[in-house]
Parts: C-alpha cells; sequence; structure tokens
C-alpha cells in the first residue's frame, strides 16, 4: 500500500511545475534578459523570422503550423508567431516574438533541474549549474530571442 501512495505521489509531484524548476526558470530568463538587453532596448526581427515567417503566418494563417520550411518543422515557433501577430500590435511584434523566445529557452534551460535527470547528474546543485552555465556561454548575442535559431 506505501509503494502504490508513494508513486502517485511522485507522480503527482511531476505533473506540476516544481519551486525548483520556477526558481531556475526565472534564474535563467533574467540571466538571458541580462545577456540580450541590447537588442531588447531596439528590437527588430531577425532573419527568416521577418523575410518569410511572419509575412507566411500574415497570409496563411494557423494552416501553415505544419509545413515545413528548408525540412524543417517550425511548429513551435510558427506557433509564437501566429500567437504574436494575432494578439498584439505590430510595432510590439519584434519585442513580444523575442521575449517569447527568451522564455522557452529559460524553460529549456530550466528543465536541466528535473529529477528525471538524476540518473545523469544526481545532485541537484549541478543540474541547476548546468542552466545558469548555459545561460552564460559565449556566442548567445546571436542565439538568444530570435525564433530562427530556437531549434539549435
Amino acid at each position: 500500500m506505501s509503494v502504490l501512495s508513494h508513486r502517485s505521489s511522485k507522480f503527482s509531484r511531476s505533473a506540476r511545475p516544481s519551486v525548483t524548476w520556477l526558481i531556475a526558470f526565472f534564474l535563467t530568463f533574467s540571466l538571458l534578459l541580462i545577456r540580450s538587453w541590447p537588442r531588447i532596448q531596439h528590437p527588430e526581427v531577425w532573419a527568416e523570422d521577418g523575410a518569410y515567417f511572419i509575412p507566411y503566418a500574415l497570409s496563411v494563417g494557423w494552416a501553415g503550423l505544419l509545413e515545413p520550411y528548408q525540412g524543417y518543422y517550425f511548429f513551435l515557433q510558427r506557433a509564437l508567431i501566429q500567437w504574436v501577430t494575432n494578439f498584439t500590435s505590430p510595432y510590439s511584434w519584434p519585442l513580444n516574438l523575442m521575449l517569447s523566445y527568451i522564455a522557452v529557452q529559460a524553460a529549456i534551460y530550466a528543465s536541466l533541474t528535473s529529477p528525471r535527470l538524476e540518473w545523469i547528474f544526481p545532485k541537484l546543485w549541478v543540474r541547476f549549474a548546468l542552466g545558469i552555465l548555459l545561460c552564460l556561454a559565449p556566442g548567445l548575442n546571436e542565439m538568444v530571442g530570435n525564433m530562427a535559431n530556437l531549434n539549435w
């Protein structure tokens, strides 16, 4: 009986974000914001965002979510662009897109604190530090905050 109650409590614990994940998310999001601050002060669309994906989202709409572009499915990126172009003003599109991409990257980095990765890195502080170190990696000025590089 105790094994079943332990499993059900463990399952329910993993079904919602933990406090550790939330702390890691806000910390990584803050660090990525600091690293991207010059681009946040002067937001602009980047590469394929403005040349292809935003015009495509405006012309095709939600139907374009499942179409590949140069061999890749950009479902999450296109969904974010659809949401931003449908629910915010065109003037704020670059900033809203950048913030949503940064939030996705922070969520991915924060997911390193998951207990599912204990078999690779048993200590929580090591998994937490890895997420922080990803935020401090060199070369992020081009990678952070744009749709074209979100999948990398």
